[in-house]
């Protein structure tokens, strides 16, 4: 199964351009770390036995509300005019 966890379109978050701003780069490796920490918190919850799943299930939420807020941080940041 696959996690339902949000991603940025891949053209937002392309290795191979440069960001304008040393705090981009940080910013798009804090957003891949969440998304990694999500994909294995939803992994083990789909594994989890069923005396497990509620615990899981809670390490799930947290890492997909990291997950977002990471993104949301990485939108804004390459939505704002470059500075100098």
């Amino acid at each position: 199964m696959e996690s339902p966890v949000q991603l940025l379109p891949s053209s937002s978050v392309d290795r191979r351009s440069a960001p304008a701003h040393p705090r981009e780069e940080a910013l798009r490796d804090a957003w891949r770390s969440a998304a990694d920490d999500a994909a294995a918190a939803y992994a083990a919850w789909s594994d989890a036995a069923v005396r497990h799943r509620r615990t899981t299930y809670a390490v799930y939420l947290a890492a997909a509300d990291r997950e977002a807020a990471a993104a949301r941080e990485l939108r804004s940041a390459l939505r704002r005019p470059a500075r100098a």
